[in-house]
């Protein structure tokens, strides 16, 4: 259970918010990659839905979505005790808990 900040609200709460307002780049969101991927992204964004940060990550530097998707794979579908299936209710469950759309 998180402890709770001088403010009342717990420190994992607390963290997450000003992590989130500290690493907010503005040039990072502005970037879209060419084709088909950056029009989606530029009309989902035009629509006022909800896009993911790493999405913009991933429109600012299209070469590490190579890397960051091979290191998904390893993680949700690599050696482990754990089923894929529990891995993936893991990850919704935790992107849930941080106010991600998931």
């Amino acid at each position: 259970m998180a402890r709770k900040a001088g403010n009342g609200r717990n420190r994992a709460e607390f963290t997450l918010s000003a992590y989130a307002l500290a690493m907010h780049l503005h040039e990072v969101e502005k970037a879209f990659p060419p084709g088909p991927a950056g029009e989606a992204l530029r009309k989902a964004m035009a629509a006022g839905q909800p896009i993911g940060e790493i999405m913009h990550l991933v429109s600012f530097k299209p070469a590490m979505t190579k890397h960051l998707l091979g290191l998904t794979q390893a993680v949700m579908r690599g050696e482990s005790p754990l089923s894929p299936g529990l891995r993936e209710l893991i990850a919704a469950f935790t992107s849930k808990g941080n106010g991600c759309h998931f």
